[in-house]
């Protein structure tokens, strides 16, 4: 078995961050980073870049297009040649693969290319974990939080594969003077006060929590602890975990508990 990250969430949440310190993070799995976000041309450092089908801006200018059917077009240009891609960069190797897929939450929604691109590694012997990203700034707020919890339900709901949802950012939690704890916004232990609010809250908590699928792993470059649960979670969901030799091959002697992970943004 062969194993792929698919890198979703909002625009600022961290997702190239994520990919790239994925690259010294797990040298050892020789992963492959592939950008697939055509608005994103600061790409060197990827392994493929999709703006070597056309930038999204290039793509609105010749076909006077706005920048999500730009997106759509070009990632379904990048799937007809995917076969081709597959074969020249992938195929007889070990690489672990991290996919950085664009921001907008709309592509998610109404497009069959990110189900297709994961039934495509699916097909060839790949265990995908698509992880979602959600910068801790959508969870300052009772209405950006209630519509990222409900975005990433729909999300669950949608993508055909196992989804580890993450806060990241999680190092400005005392900048952003968080209404809730950070440990009871990860839980979703705040929808109950949410149900009591507006009509539209009200509905929408209703609506993720019947679906009892959502939970959030946090992740704080700063807390070497959140980074190492994040991924053995990750891990989890791909099946890597039960290899027999996996904690030797991972050099990992102790994984902290989620009390450990929060016990550093709780109040002093």
């Amino acid at each position: 078995m062969r194993y792929a990250e698919v890198i979703i969430g909002p625009p600022g949440s961290g997702k190239s961050t994520y990919v790239m310190s994925k690259k010294a993070w797990l040298s050892h799995r020789n992963p492959y980073i592939i950008n697939l976000d055509p608005g994103n041309c600061n790409d060197k450092e990827f392994d493929y870049s999709i703006c070597s089908i056309s930038p999204s801006l290039m793509y609105q200018e010749r076909h006077n297009v706005g920048p999500n059917m730009s997106t759509k077009c070009i990632l379904e240009e990048f799937y007809t040649r995917i076969d081709e891609f597959f074969q020249e960069n992938i195929e007889g190797t070990d690489h672990y693969i991290l996919l950085d897929f664009p921001g907008q939450v709309e592509f998610f929604i109404s497009s069959d290319i990110p189900n297709s691109i994961i039934g495509y590694l699916k097909s060839n012997g790949y265990s995908v974990v698509v992880v979602n990203l959600v910068d801790l700034v959508f969870f300052s707020n009772d209405h950006s939080l209630i519509s990222s919890y409900f975005i990433s339900t729909l999300c669950l709901c949608l993508l055909e594969s196992a989804q580890i949802n993450v806060i990241s950012k999680c190092d400005n939690w005392k900048k952003l003077g968080l209404k809730y704890s950070l440990e009871d916004i990860a839980s979703l232990e705040c929808l109950e006060e949410m149900e009591k609010k507006k009509k539209i809250h009200e509905e929408m908590a209703s609506f993720v929590l019947n679906q009892g699928l959502l939970a959030y792993e946090v992740l704080d470059y700063d807390n070497p602890d959140s980074v190492l649960n994040l991924q053995v979670a990750i891990d989890k969901a791909s099946g890597l975990f039960f290899e027999d030799d996996y904690f030797a091959t991972e050099k990992i002697t102790r994984i902290s508990s989620k009390d450990d992970v929060f016990s550093r943004y709780r109040p002093e």
